[in-house]
C-alpha cells in the first residue's frame, strides 16, 4: 500500500469510530446520574475514570488484535484474503449502519438489545465510586464490537506496515486510542453546562447525519482497502 492510501485507511477508521454513537450515550447517561447525586467535583472524578476504562479497553482490544497479527504474519506472510475479507466486511457495516444501526422510531436507540441497554442504564445509575465507573468504561465498548474489530484488524495491518518500527507502531496506536476517545473528552469538558436532555437532543437532531456518515466512511474505508490491495 502507498503511504496515502494507508494513512486514509487510517484516518477512515478513526472518523468512523470518533462517530458510533453508544460510547457517547452511555456517557451522557453516567454524567446525568453522577451529577445528580454527587458534587460537580465527584461526578466530573467519575465521569473520568469511566472515559479511563474506555480508553484502557480500546488500548487492550487493539493490542491483542495486533499481537494475533503479528503471529498470523510471522507464520503466513501473506495474507490478502484477509485484507479481502476485510474489505467485504466494510460493505457489510456500511449498509448495517445506515439501516439497523438507529432502531425505527424517533428516538435514537441503537441496534442492541433492550435488555442489554436497560442493564447499561442500571449500571450508570448504580455508579458510586471510581471503580464501578471504571469498569463500566471497560465494558462499554464490547456491544459495538461487530462494527469496531474490523476496523482494529485494517488498522492494525496498515499500522504494521507503515510503521517501521516498534516506537512509530505504538505511537500511530496511540493516535487511534487518543482520537476514538475525543467525543467524549469534549462532552466531558461540557458535561456540567450540558444535562442528559441537552444531549438527546443533540443526537436525535443529528441522528440522519451519524447514520449516513458512518455509513459512508465504511464505504470509502472499503474503496481505500481496494486500492491498497490492488495497488
Amino acid at each position: 500500500m502507498s503511504i496515502l492510501t494507508s494513512l486514509g485507511i487510517l484516518i477512515f477508521s478513526m472518523l468512523i469510530l470518533m462517530s458510533l454513537q453508544l460510547i457517547p450515550g452511555i456517557f451522557a447517561l453516567v454524567s446525568h446520574y453522577t451529577f445528580g447525586k454527587y458534587s460537580a467535583k465527584k461526578a466530573s472524578d467519575l465521569s473520568l475514570f469511566f472515559i479511563i476504562g474506555v480508553e484502557t479497553a480500546f488500548t487492550i482490544s487493539i493490542l491483542l488484535v495486533y499481537l494475533i497479527l503479528t503471529a498470523i504474519y510471522s507464520a503466513i506472510p501473506e495474507v490478502d484474503i484477509l485484507i479481502w475479507i476485510i474489505c467485504g466486511i466494510a460493505i457489510a457495516l456500511g449498509l448495517f449502519t445506515f439501516f439497523f444501526y438507529y432502531r425505527k422510531g424517533n428516538g435514537v436507540e441503537l441496534f442492541i438489545s433492550r435488555s442489554l441497554a436497560k442493564n447499561i442504564d442500571y449500571r450508570a445509575r448504580a455508579i458510586k465510586q471510581r471503580s464501578d465507573a471504571f469498569v463500566l468504561g471497560i465494558l462499554a465498548p464490547f456491544p459495538e464490537l461487530i462494527l469496531t474489530i474490523p476496523l482494529y484488524i485494517i488498522s492494525c495491518i496498515v499500522v504494521m506496515d507503515i510503521g517501521e518500527t516498534t516506537l512509530a507502531r505504538a505511537f500511530l496506536i496511540s493516535l487511534l486510542v487518543f482520537f476514538t476517545t475525543v467525543p467524549i473528552l469534549f462532552y466531558h469538558l461540557l458535561s456540567d453546562r450540558h444535562n442528559l436532555a441537552d444531549s438527546l437532543r443533540f443526537r436525535i437532531k443529528n441522528k440522519n447525519f451519524f447514520r449516513t456518515f458512518i455509513s459512508i466512511m465504511y464505504f470509502m474505508l472499503a474503496i481505500f482497502i481496494m486500492i491498497g490491495v490492488s495497488a
